[in-house]
């Protein structure tokens, strides 16, 4: 799996230019990838350091948490609205 800078800060909590800076300090192995506007650097995990591997993880894991809880809550509002259709048509059928 790969990251950019933008997601390495924020698993950091620092600025874009706070990761390049350590990344240029430290050497840091990267691909290059074109897209809109030129060219982004992209890195690989197993090539981070271990307390940016710690951080892009807990944030993963994080997001994967949250993703499954608003796919429960997007269940529970598709019960609650169908159940509520049915209440409204039992109501117009009783009047």
């Amino acid at each position: 799996m790969t990251y950019t800078m933008k997601q390495i800060s924020d698993a950091l909590k620092v600025t874009k230019r706070a990761v390049e800076m350590r990344a240029a300090k430290e050497c840091w192995t990267y691909t290059e990838k074109s897209c809109r506007g030129g060219k982004r650097r992209l890195y690989a995990l197993e090539d981070l350091p271990q307390d940016v591997v710690i951080q892009l993880t807990e944030r993963t894991v994080s997001i994967s948490k949250i993703d499954n809880e608003i796919d429960l809550l997007n269940k529970l509002l598709a019960a609650a609205d169908k159940r509520l259709r049915q209440l409204k048509r039992l109501l117009g059928e009783m009047e």
